[in-house]
Formats: C-alpha cells, structure tokens, sequence
C-alpha cells in the first residue's frame, strides 16, 4: 500500500469564520455508525463517498479495515476526531495498526503515541449538512499523551481526563462562547438552538515503522462505559451463550474459544439468591433472551426477561420501545426473524434499527434554556433594555408591553425585578437601572416545556429573589424557542 494521491482538504465552514480566540471551526461527518472528522487519508475519493481507507473505518468493529492517514512521510501530525456525545466514556478501544492480516500489519506503520485532546463542540440545526455538521469548538486546555502496545487484537486504554476539571471546563466555556457570540444570538433567538457535545482530537506523535510502506493506520477506535471490550468483533463468529457455573454471569463463546460477558449479577445478588439463564438464542445467534430470577428458597421469586443484541453485547428494552411488554423469544415470519414480545411481535431488523437510534438521541445536549440563562444575566447587569427584551416570550411581550402598558418599556421593565426579600419577608420591585446580578441564576425545571429561573438581585439598597418562567414556543425557526415570561414574587 503506497501513498499515490494527496487531495487537499477543502472544507466550507458556514458562518464560522468570526470565531475568536480559542473557538475554532470543526467539520464532523456523521456515518457508517460514528461522527468523526479527520486531518487526511490515503487516497480519498472527491466528493462525499466513502474511501477504502476513511475514517469510517475506525467505527465497523472489524480489524480487516482501518484509517490509514494521507500526509506525506509517516503521519506524525495527522489526527482524526472522534465524537464522544453528551455522555463521557472513561476508556477508548484501539486495534492498533492494519490488522487484516499479520503480514500486512507488519508492512506499514502502527501508532506508538497518541496525542489526546479533548473539545467540547458547540453547534446547533442551521448547521447541519447533508452528510454531517459544522461546530464550534474549544479544547481543554491540557493535551496528553497515551503510550499504545506494537501487537495485534484490542487495547483497552482510559482516557487521561478527570470528571470534576471536565465539569468545569464545559460549565465555563459554554458560558464563554454564550456571552461572545451573543449579538447573533440574540436574533430570532437562536440561543435556543444551541447543542453540546464532547469529541476528541487523536494526533499521531510517534510511530512503530513499517516492514514495506510509510502509511500509520488505526483499525478501529471507539468509545466504552467499561474497562473491557464492549462489542464481539466482526471476524469473531458466535459459537454458544452459555451460563457460568455459579449462575451469575451469561457468557458468549466464539469459534476461535473467546469467552465474553454478556450479563452479570453482583456477588452479593448472587449470594441472596439471583441467578441468571438463557431462554433461547436465536437461529442466527445474534440475539438471546436471558431470564433473570430474585429470590430464592424460603423468598418470594420474581423473574424478568432480558433481550440482548450479542454482536454489541447489548441490552434492548422491549417495554421502553414498545408498549408490547418483555421479549420472550423468537420465531421466523416471511422469512424474517421476529423477535415475541408479551403481547405481539417486531421484526428484529427493526427493533436494532429502534435500539439504536434511542441509544444516538442523547448525542447532543440541548443547551437553549441554559444559554438564555446566561444572556439574561448579562443584560441585566449591563441595564440592556434590548438585549433584556431580547429574551423575552414574543407572546409574553406583545400582551404586556404591547397591549398592556403600550410599548411604555420602562414601567414593563420595573415589574420584572420584583420579588421577596431572602429572609422570605416583604415584596418589593427594583429600579432595573440600577439592578445587579449576586450570585449564580438557578434553574429548575417544573415540565417538559417549562422552567423557573431564579435570582438574587439588588439595586444597593434592598436585595430580593425574583422568579421568571421560561416557556418553550414552537416558534418559526428550526426548533423551538426559549423565552421568560413574567416575573411572580
């Protein structure tokens, strides 16, 4: 495999441009079950196909693919992105190297040292893609580095990132990029579009060479919960599912004798009595349903059916997809196999299709609410009526200002700094020309399309809590809209 072509990397960046300081644009493609972006590769296609050599091939689970980058000489530099969601997965799963045969993952390069970095990306509806998105995005401040085995097979390697600096990082740059971009936000208020979400940058910075061809490749790449493989690769064909000998623990056997953990009780459930079974596997052997049991002698028992997807060692919840109740087992219809559900059936193609797609939707975190959180504040230490008005409910504002008080803005605005003294004691409204923000706003959400904002504000003299609703409205744009209604006391 030699290096022939080297296309240049043309990418569009909507509306990107006027990024400050540490917010940089990112072009993401979301396929082939992964959203990524990446630096180059090896003789890519024109266009939006797919490549033999894409980083698409990082996300398959088959090591006789791989990511092979397309820089000049062996790749130190080159970097592919990979999307971790809303949700941060403490370990990453490599296949190191171009595994399809070991002659093959000898000739070319294999990764030494990973340069790891990790961004939190920021984009929303408008720009989204045919084939992908665009976002915005910054890194922590800190790159590190991992150290990956020259050998062939899985490697199970824990992210070099701590929750708590995670947690602050997000809270701080998400505010940041909030109050920088605020004049654009603030039309059609498109704060309410916002979404976030997680990636990481892997930079090649060291390299095992190559027998034959200067090219580093990576196999696969991807993200788990736990410090172990968490999917049965694709060159590994399923021989049994079988329980253990104590009962606690449902294993998947392959043809080449892996064993991997399919399900498991604790040992202190086991101990008191819990024991785990398999019901049926299906003709296939991708799918099993296992039969959990409570209780034991002397207990009462309860029993509850568990179905698993076994290539991805997955649990599907039937009853939380379907109001058909629990998996039973399976059976063939027009040739197709069906999964027996309590009280009806579902084609298994369509219940993957279903699973998965449930198992994608908390890929973006939707950060509208908290965005006009932070846009409110601000107006209100800085006393812009615009910006203040900005963020009110349209239909809030046309009854009140409007009809009510026609369009006299500054007695509308003095009745929306009222509220109790923190002592719980008299009610009073501030002049909002000489109000002030102390301390953080505080949120909680009342139901799904509504919200109680809470601050403690102050004009120098008397201090109070005021109270707003935040409701959400259909609106025009692509999704709903946030705005504050009324403040109560």
């Amino acid at each position: 495999m030699m290096k022939k072509i080297l296309f240049p990397v043309i990418v569009l960046f909507l509306s990107l441009t006027s990024f400050a300081g540490k917010w940089h644009p990112f072009s993401f493609t979301t396929a082939r079950g992964g959203v990524y972006c990446a630096s180059s590769e090896l003789n890519k296609p024109a266009g939006f196909s797919f490549g033999k050599y894409g980083p698409h091939n990082l996300f398959d689970r088959d090591p006789a693919t791989a990511w092979v980058e397309g820089d000049k000489g062996s790749g130190t530099g080159s970097y592919v992105c990979v999307g971790l969601g809303s949700n941060l997965k403490p370990y990453v799963v490599i296949a190191n190297g171009y595994q399809k045969t070991h002659d093959l993952f000898l000739a070319n390069n294999r990764v030494r040292t990973l340069k790891v970095t990790l961004y939190l990306g920021i984009t929303d509806p408008r720009k989204e893609t045919q084939v992908g998105f665009f976002s915005a995005s910054a890194a922590l401040p800190d790159t590190r580095e991992i150290e990956l085995k020259d050998e062939e097979g899985y490697q199970v390697i824990r992210l070099p990132f701590r929750d708590e600096e995670i947690e602050q990082f997000s809270k701080k740059l998400f505010r940041d990029y909030v109050l920088s971009h605020k004049e654009e936000l603030y039309k059609d208020k498109s704060y309410s579009w916002l979404k976030m979400f997680y990636f990481v940058k892997f930079e090649i910075a060291g390299v095992y060479k190559g027998s034959k061809w200067d090219d580093t490749c990576l196999s696969d790449l991807l993200f788990s919960d736990q410090n172990k493989v968490p999917f049965i690769p694709r060159n590994e064909k399923i021989l049994t599912v079988l329980e253990s000998d104590n009962e606690g623990e449902i294993l998947v056997r392959t043809v080449s004798g892996k064993v991997f953990v399919l399900d498991s009780v604790s040992r202190e459930d086991l101990l008191n009595g819990t024991v785990l079974s398999v019901i049926e596997v299906s003709p296939d052997k991708q799918w099993a349903v296992i039969d959990k049991m409570t209780g034991g002698a002397g207990r009462g028992t309860e029993e509850s059916y568990k179905l698993f997807y076994l290539p991805l060692l997955m649990e599907v919840k039937t009853a939380f997809l379907y109001d058909m109740g629990e998996a039973l087992g399976f059976g063939e219809k027009n040739g197709k196999l069906h999964i027996r559900l309590f009280d009806g059936e579902m084609p298994a193609d369509e219940v993957l299709a279903d699973a998965t797609m449930m198992d994608r939707f908390d890929f973006f975190e939707n950060r509208g609410v908290d965005a006009l959180l932070h846009l409110f504040a601000d107006a209100v230490n800085h006393h812009d009526v615009r910006a203040i008005l900005s963020c009110m409910d349209d239909n809030y504002l046309h009854e009140q200002l409007v009809s009510l008080h026609k369009n006299d803005t500054t007695v509308f605005l003095n009745e929306q700094f009222c509220g109790n003294t923190p002592s719980g004691g008299s009610f009073a409204c501030l002049d909002m020309k000489k109000v002030a923000v102390v301390g953080g706003p505080r949120l909680e959400q009342v139901d799904d399309s509504t919200w109680q904002l809470t601050m403690t504000i102050t004009d120098g003299e008397k201090t109070v809590n005021a109270v707003w609703t935040i409701i959400e409205d259909e609106g025009e744009g692509p999704e709903p809209v946030f705005g504050l209604s009324g403040a109560v006391g």
